[in-house]
């Protein structure tokens, strides 16, 4: 789990992902807005994945270890992963190096 300073208030989702860039993989979407804080992060798994409220917290448990592994790295940004099917494990790091935050 991430430290509260790098999580992403609910209220501050919409935000991102109306007026945030976007980098796609074959299975997650980053929408992220640069700032000037500490990099915060929100993760997003919608029932369409899948309708196990257990799958769907391990999707977001693994995307976030894996984001909060290089977090010392990233640049100060907002940004939401958002899963689409079929999930895989991979792909979180890549999303954030094709966006040049990492």
């Amino acid at each position: 789990m991430l430290p509260s300073i790098h999580r992403l208030p609910k209220q501050e989702i919409p935000g991102v992902l109306r007026y945030g860039a976007r980098v796609t993989d074959e299975n997650i979407v980053l929408r992220y807005k640069k700032t000037k804080q500490t990099p915060r992060f929100a993760f997003v798994v919608s029932t369409k994945v899948d309708k196990r409220a257990t799958a769907r917290n391990r999707m977001r448990r693994i995307l976030s270890e894996s984001v909060r592994l290089v977090i010392d790295g990233i640049a100060p940004c907002d940004g939401v992963f958002t899963v689409k099917k079929p999930f895989q494990e991979s792909g979180a790091v890549a999303l954030l190096q094709q966006a040049r935050l990492v």
